[in-house]
């Protein structure tokens, strides 16, 4: 028994050796950090500040910008009386993207502008569900559902 209780002996120091040598280890060296990148990059394109949530700084996705440029062109359509053409183009851009709460705001004002409450109405509404995180649309859309109101009191 003996012989056996020094054969464990002996292979458990040879595990703690082998142990403590493993945790010895090399000495790491730290890697540089990468070279910058070239200054011959493009700059990437600025994100649509003017019609893209606040709350959000990125870039928005390619899908996106489209529905917002077209929300713009309907915009400058209604800004020159241009109701229907304004119409069509924002169908355009929520064709495109279904959540830009912009289009359905101006979708509510080319309705105003063409005379139809009801109509201005419904987007007003959605338009409100789209952007009433966004504290600067919120405003907008408030001021907007008044206009609505009113007008439609005035209707028989």
């Amino acid at each position: 028994m003996s012989t056996n209780y020094s054969r464990f002996k002996t292979l458990l120091a040879l595990v703690l050796l082998l142990g403590m040598a493993g945790c010895a280890g090399v000495p790491t060296r730290s890697v540089p950090p990468p070279a910058p990148a070239p200054a011959s990059r493009p700059a990437p394109e600025a994100p649509v500040a003017s019609l893209y949530p606040t709350e959000s700084i990125r870039t928005p996705p390619a899908r996106a910008q489209a529905s917002l440029r077209l929300t713009e062109q309907a915009r400058q359509l209604i800004a020159a009386r241009k109701a229907d053409e304004a119409i069509r183009t924002l169908e355009k851009a929520l064709n495109i993207d279904p959540q830009n709460g912009r289009s359905y705001y101006y979708l509510a004002e080319a309705w105003i502008l063409k005379g139809d409450p009801n109509r201005a109405a419904k987007f007003n509404r959605l338009a409100e569900s789209h952007l009433g995180n966004d504290r600067d649309w919120r405003s907008k859309v408030s001021d907007q559902k008044q206009r609505i109101h009113k007008n439609l009191a005035r209707t028989p």
